[in-house]
């Protein structure tokens, strides 16, 4: 899309064409093609409403990430998260790449439910399926290799410290190290799936000074 940035937007960067004209001193590919004609026109536009903040992005970058998956767009995608957001997420993984995070928080029961997925769907036989889901390729899952040593971030509700950190279906009491707001588990190992369960307990609360009436 060609848009305008309206005032008080902040266009942090603009579309570039890939396409130019050969010349004798510049080379041209429809396969490699470096950066061509620079436009005006913004890319990515930074917004505040409130105190609300807004990232735009003129390009499909969700549905390329989806269908090619280029590192650099994952990073674009994940920073403008992050700046939305104006925190750090409130749950963070340490891992290889192929493990995914899920957090739940259950108020009701006092605790959060971490559930760390190992996903490997390239490791395997591909099958080409023509005519469903427009030649679509299944990946057939034959071995899933275990990751190892994963460090777990959470930050713990106000009012509330860590009871008990378990690494489940195992049972498996995890040692938790307590940074200002912050909590520090190491997962000693995730193959397929689990699940780490945070257990609150109320902060107890400091007793107040006395007063002297002597």
């Amino acid at each position: 899309m060609l848009v305008e940035a309206l005032g008080g937007a902040e266009v942090l960067g603009v579309v570039v064409f890939p396409y130019v004209e050969p010349t004798p001193d510049r080379y041209v590919s429809i396969h490699n093609n470096p950066p061509g004609v620079e436009t005006q026109r913004p890319a990515i536009v930074a917004n505040h409403y409130g105190q609300g903040r807004a990232i735009y992005f003129s390009a499909q970058l969700g549905r390329l990430y989806a269908s090619v998956g280029y590192w650099e767009v994952k990073r674009l995608l994940g920073n403008a998260v992050r700046w939305a957001a104006g925190e750090p997420a409130p749950v963070q993984v340490e891992a290889p790449l192929s493990v995914e995070m899920t957090a739940w928080d259950q108020p009701e029961h006092d605790r959060r439910v971490i559930h760390l997925v190992n996903v490997q769907s390239d490791i395997g036989r591909t099958v080409l399926t023509p005519g469903w889901g427009q030649g679509e390729n299944l990946h057939v899952i034959q071995q899933i290799l275990p990751v190892q040593d994963l460090l777990l971030r959470f930050q713990v509700p106000t009012g509330k410290c860590v009871e008990s950190v378990v690494l489940q279906p195992a049972g498996i009491n995890l040692d938790v190290e307590r940074v200002d707001d912050w909590a520090i588990a190491h997962v000693p190992r995730v193959w397929i799936h689990e699940a780490v369960v945070v257990q609150w307990t109320e902060r107890p609360q400091k007793p107040g000074r006395q007063a002297d009436t002597s």
